[in-house]
């Protein structure tokens, strides 16, 4: 063995050239040059890091599944159940509140649905963005309570509308402050015209008016429903002469049950009204049909010894006298009573009672029978 120091110091840079000329394993470069492009030339963290651990996309976009940190923070999806009228009716609502708001605020009014879906409730009540007003509503006669939030936006668009504030004045600043006596006369009135243009929206379904309980600026004294609890949340989107709002109607599903059945349908009449067409089909086929009628002189009871023991020729005494009325019966159903005599050779009765008339006898049955 040598115990030249400069052999050990030769070796060791034959080894370090020979690993300095190998090829890296293209993994680690592909890695490398990732990470490198991830950090700016001043070492600060690039954007598309943090936006790909927040979950979003290049662009903005978010992706189809919650990713990152939304992961964490972004509730469960509700199941929805889809209500085909509720969606027509919301429609009309909006058709209803482009003319109701014209007339009110005198400008062009723009009125826009933007999405309908299911939410819990406790989740949207946490997820209202601050100021707002929450007006707690009561419907009647479902028995039940519903509410409409406004944001700050389109609630200082009323009132720069109402009072006069040119549209390319700026937004109004928030400084946290309560809203005065004024803004909330005002307020009350907008939400007032919401919840009657509503009103109307519902009447084809079932007569409703929604009544404002009180209004809340905290959505946590704004506990109508269990936070579970599903709801219907509808946001339309309004542009008042250049000013632009939100407001939000929440349906818990108890206040939707009483209707429930008539949202269900994929059409409005579906199950709802009469159809004058078949009704008439129907009564022509019933009158036209041929029936039995059973004329009962007499029913009594008879001991099941004296029955047995009748022979041919036996009479049987009925307590009946010759003037007493005859009922007349299709199946085991009374329809008149009448008289009986002789026509001709023949034996007849003469109706001498109206016809009992069924309870839920149809309109049209009652024209047809007196044409």
């Amino acid at each position: 063995m040598s115990s030249d120091p400069n052999d050990g110091i030769d070796i060791a840079k034959t080894l370090a050239a020979q690993f300095a000329m190998a090829p890296e394993p293209e993994p680690d470069l592909a890695i490398a040059s990732d990470a490198a492009s991830m950090f700016g030339p001043d070492g600060a963290i690039d954007q598309r890091l943090i936006d790909s651990m927040l979950g979003f996309t290049a662009g903005g976009a978010l992706p189809d599944g919650p990713d990152g940190v939304r992961a964490l923070t972004q509730p469960p999806a509700v199941p929805h159940e889809r209500l085909p009228v509720l969606e027509t009716v919301f429609e009309h609502l909006v058709h209803l509140l482009r003319g109701s708001m014209r007339h009110l605020t005198s400008e062009n009014v723009e009125v826009v649905l933007d999405r309908m879906n299911t939410v819990r409730f406790g989740n949207y009540m946490t997820s209202i963005p601050l100021p707002a007003i929450l007006a707690i509503v009561k419907a009647d006669p479902w028995e039940d309570f519903c509410i409409l939030q406004i944001n700050s936006d389109l609630i200082f668009a009323f009132i720069d509308v109402l009072l006069g504030r040119p549209p390319g004045a700026g937004a109004p600043v928030i400084e946290g402050r309560p809203y005065t006596s004024i803004e909330l006369g005002l307020i009350r009135k907008i939400v007032e015209l919401i919840l009657k243009t509503a009103a109307d929206a519902f009447r084809p379904l079932s007569p409703v008016s929604f009544v404002i309980d009180h209004l809340e600026t905290n959505p946590r004294f704004a506990n109508i429903a269990r936070p579970a609890s599903k709801a219907i949340l509808a946001r339309f989107f309004i542009d008042i002469g250049g000013h632009r709002g939100i407001f939000e109607l929440l349906l818990p599903h108890a206040t939707l049950e009483p209707v429930r059945d008539v949202l269900l349908q994929d059409f409005i009449g579906e199950k709802l009204g009469r159809d004058a067409v078949w009704e008439e089909h129907l009564a022509t086929e019933i009158f036209g049909a041929d029936i039995d009628i059973s004329a009962v002189l007499y029913e009594g009871d008879f001991p099941l010894r004296q029955i047995l023991s009748l022979k041919v020729g036996d009479t049987l005494v009925l307590d009946r006298l010759p003037d007493d009325p005859v009922e007349l019966r299709c199946e085991a159903i009374p329809l008149a009573h009448g008289r009986l005599g002789r026509a001709d050779e023949t034996m007849a009765i003469q109706v001498a009672t109206h016809l009992s008339q069924p309870h839920t006898t149809m309109a049209s049955f009652g024209n047809l029978g007196r044409s």
